[in-house]
């Protein structure tokens, strides 16, 4: 069986476990030196997957979209025939989308909070107005987006200087 290396495009499949922490979001795109699995190792794990029976992939990260061949990964796994999914946290996206556009069957964007004010705080960067404008930008190129609510205690997303 192929392995999916941790952080590319598909490792969600061999990563998605129960953490018993406080929730801090995906820092893999710090890390020195970059391991990114090439195309090719992509092209070869999308191939193992279609054999075993595989329909749907979901994209996830990470953020997806800070890999400049994102877009040549998504064409091939539709060459392939499998219906594909993307979560990104949008702050990319505007920049992306075009290239994107009709290559992801389930284009999901992140929300953690219904006002700026929380989103911002739990992301930890003001991208509230670039997922309002990505909504914008997704419908006008006839695309549907589903916001991905996280719901957060109060505690988990108060500075680290607040008591609460």
């Amino acid at each position: 069986m192929t392995k999916i290396p941790y952080g590319s495009p598909g490792s969600k499949l061999l990563s998605d476990l129960p953490m018993q922490r406080p929730l801090h979001f995906c820092d893999i795109w710090a890390l020195e030196p970059k391991q990114e699995a090439s195309f090719e190792t992509i092209q070869h794990n999308l191939t193992d997957l279609r054999r075993l029976g595989v329909k749907y992939v979901d994209f996830t990260g990470g953020e997806p979209l800070l890999r400049k061949d994102v877009d040549k990964i998504f064409a091939e796994a539709k060459r392939q025939g499998f219906a594909t999914s993307m979560t990104t946290n949008t702050i990319l996206y505007p920049k992306r989308a075009k290239e994107m556009q009709g290559l992801v069957d389930f284009l999901n964007f992140s929300l953690d909070g219904g006002d700026a004010e929380t989103h911002d705080q739990s992301r930890g960067v003001k991208i509230f107005d670039t997922l309002v404008e990505s909504v914008q930008i997704a419908h006008s190129l006839g695309e549907y987006p589903v916001l991905n609510h996280t719901l957060l205690p109060k505690i988990t997303i108060a500075s680290p200087k607040s008591p609460n």
